[in-house]
């Protein structure tokens, strides 16, 4: 069989992430199909494109323009590419897609905003936001729902909620639970990553891009609750210049920007810090959780729906909106040796069960096969 996998839409964040983990897989993988890789300049530039045979993959990097008003004419490139390929399915990692592909179309799906309509970020939006994030989804949706006959989760509880609320048949909806990149597990079989000591300095580390949902900017409201209790913390995030520059201008003794940082060098990263910290307001899922786990650093974070389903007993959880309660979370966990050490074997059980990078891809595979 053909099939064409698209990355094109994955620029930044999470999506980045699991399309360079799938890809690195799937080259490893002996089968009989052949694969027309679509992929973004952001993708590519993270894969060593010479190792993929050319004798089972086809690749092309393909520049879509972001902007609303170029949406036909990356529709009309990428349907260009299905007519010179002609694959039985297309695989895009995450949609919604913007094209009516002739192919079966099987669709990854991890937007929160459209199955977690109670989460805490709506109520931080003015008026015009809400407007406009509601215009958003329901465009997401229609072309969803319009251009795709699979669809893939990555949590039952995200398969559950969008075969319900979008009213789709249960028998379209998959699940596949993400997971690490290969990087991660290559890195802890070389080294010892357990924390042995703790210097003066606890350091907390949050692994994403800029975005609203992140809820990022409540970091520096919890910065003055730290200072009254004494306490030597420093924050390392990795999002855009632009953005740093303007939400934590003043705050650079505490907050430091790593900038975007590539897949490979994330492991080295993480053990360089004490614990992850995402006080984010939505999600379907975040790789952040099973990469502190594999790297055995302790997690804090939202106390939501979402962050229980994947962490269960494995984290400490905060109110996200209220910034004593995320200081107060952090300050236990410094202080507390023995509870950082519990949260940390805890997740190393829950990470023990968690797919590895190939099961993954084997599972895509298997559904985009039938």
């Amino acid at each position: 069989m053909k099939f064409l996998i698209n990355t094109t839409n994955l620029t930044h964040g999470g999506g980045v992430q699991v399309g360079v983990s799938f890809l690195t897989e799937l080259k490893d993988i002996e089968d009989t199909h052949f694969y027309y890789l679509l992929l973004s300049p952001q993708i590519a530039s993270q894969l060593q494109l010479i190792n993929f045979e050319v004798t089972r993959f086809k690749i092309e990097v393909v520049h879509l323009k972001k902007e609303f008003l170029h949406q036909f004419a990356n529709c009309k490139k990428l349907l260009g590419y299905e007519k010179l390929f002609k694959p039985d399915v297309i695989f895009t990692v995450f949609g919604p897609v913007i094209w009516r592909s002739r192919a079966k179309h099987v669709v990854g799906f991890a937007r929160g905003h459209v199955i977690y309509p109670e989460s805490p970020f709506f109520a931080s939006l003015s008026i015009v936001q809400k407007l406009l994030i509601r215009i958003r989804i329901k465009l997401r949706i229609y072309f969803l729902i319009k251009n795709s006959e699979i669809f893939i989760t990555e949590t039952r509880d995200a398969s559950e909620r969008m075969a319900k609320k979008l009213k789709i048949d249960q028998k379209r909806v998959f699940t596949v639970s993400n997971t690490v990149n290969k990087v991660y597990i290559d890195y802890i079989s070389k080294y010892d990553v357990s924390k042995k000591y703790f210097e003066e300095e606890f350091k907390l580390f949050t692994l994403s891009a800029f975005y609203p949902h992140k809820n990022l900017d409540i970091i520096k409201k919890v910065i003055p609750f730290l200072e009254r209790s004494n306490q030597k913390v420093k924050f390392y995030i990795t999002i855009d210049k632009e953005n740093y520059e303007r939400m934590f201008k003043g705050y650079q003794n505490w907050i430091v920007n790593l900038g975007p940082v590539k897949v490979a060098d994330c492991p080295k990263l993480y053990e360089s810090m004490d614990a992850m910290i995402l006080p984010t307001l939505l999600e379907c899922f975040t790789a952040s959780y099973p990469e502190a786990m594999c790297m055995q650093r302790p997690i804090l974070t939202s106390d939501l729906t979402f962050a229980r389903s994947i962490c269960k007993d494995a984290a400490l959880y905060f109110d996200p909106l209220d910034p004593k309660s995320i200081a107060e979370a952090i300050i236990s966990l410094k202080n507390d040796k023995k509870l950082y050490q519990n949260l940390v074997e805890k997740g190393n059980k829950i990470f023990a069960m968690t797919p590895s990078p190939k099961d993954r891809a084997l599972a895509y595979l298997q559904i985009i096969t039938q």
